[in-house]
């Protein structure tokens, strides 16, 4: 390969065996005259994902100008995995999607040209596709907004500048946040690119990975918070408001309400044990690496 790639997608993946072909049949079939790579990362897998990867690649790595797939097996964490392929990825524009998702025609295409033909310094989000309609693929919070993980982009420049996704976060939750709190405040604002279409997989799964996925989530954002010193997402009064308001939702929204009472009563907790003298003295060691 004499040249190297222009635009890299980063797949971190965790125990989506059952999934992931659809992912990545749909990177495959892009229309995009620009050289594209893909990095899959395999995140401390117990099931056969990286043996379903390899054999796919087997037969449909030449639908891309470079592929691979390595492991990330230090430690189960998205924002290590994300950054794991960001350091091996090449392309002048990096993207992210997740295993479990797929991805429009001419996804590649919008995020390439976005950011590959433009001087501005962006976090880049697209759009979800969903019952046919389309949303914005990301969500405004604490005053900004933040493109979500599952689909996004920047250029690789960008990304190494600013640090990457924040792995003192827990396991699950929060990077995507955390990471538009940082450029945002460095002035580097979250835009996002018509024609970036994903459709996202309805999700099914059990009920205990929900609400775990909830309690980390709720435990990162209070870490985020606690760390750029962002008072309305350490309030334990507006998390008990919430927690109150979901119990008033109670039957009719019965699914819904128990994980929103999740996510906020880990919030609350965890929000009270960052009052602690040991956690002040470590978000300050924290935040002098930022």
């Amino acid at each position: 390969m004499d040249q190297a790639p222009e635009l890299s997608v980063v797949i971190a993946t965790h125990n989506r065996a059952s999934v992931i072909q659809d992912q990545l049949n749909a990177l495959a079939g892009q229309d995009i005259a620009a050289r594209m790579e893909l990095i899959v990362v395999n995140n401390c897998s117990s099931d056969n994902s990286y043996a379903v990867v390899e054999h796919w690649l087997e037969h449909h790595a030449d639908a891309f100008y470079r592929a691979l797939q390595v492991r990330a097996d230090e430690r189960p964490s998205l924002s290590y995995a994300r950054n794991t392929g960001l350091a091996l990825a090449q392309g002048e524009v990096v993207a992210f999607v997740d295993d479990d998702d797929a991805v429009l025609p001419g996804w590649g295409r919008a995020f390439y040209d976005a950011l590959a033909h433009s001087d501005e310094d962006q976090l880049a989000g697209g759009y979800f596709h969903i019952n046919g309609a389309t949303r914005v693929g990301g969500e405004q919070r604490f005053g900004f907004w933040f493109a979500q993980g599952s689909c996004c982009a920047a250029r690789r420049d960008l990304l190494e500048r600013v640090g990457g996704f924040n792995e003192s976060l827990p396991a699950y939750g929060g990077e995507d946040v955390e990471l538009a709190v940082r450029c945002f405040k460095q002035g580097i604002p979250t835009n996002f690119i018509e024609g970036a279409l994903l459709q996202p997989r309805t999700k099914s799964e059990p009920k205990k990975v929900m609400l775990k996925k909830q309690i980390y989530s709720g435990i990162a954002l209070t870490h985020l918070c606690a760390l750029h010193e962002i008072e309305e997402g350490l309030s334990a009064k507006q998390h008990l408001k919430s927690i109150y308001r979901d119990l008033r939702r109670l039957p009719k929204a019965a699914r819904q309400a128990i994980l929103n009472m999740v996510l906020h009563g880990s919030q609350l907790l965890s929000s009270l044990v960052y009052k602690l003298p040991h956690k002040r003295k470590e978000l300050s060691a924290l935040r002098a690496q930022l």
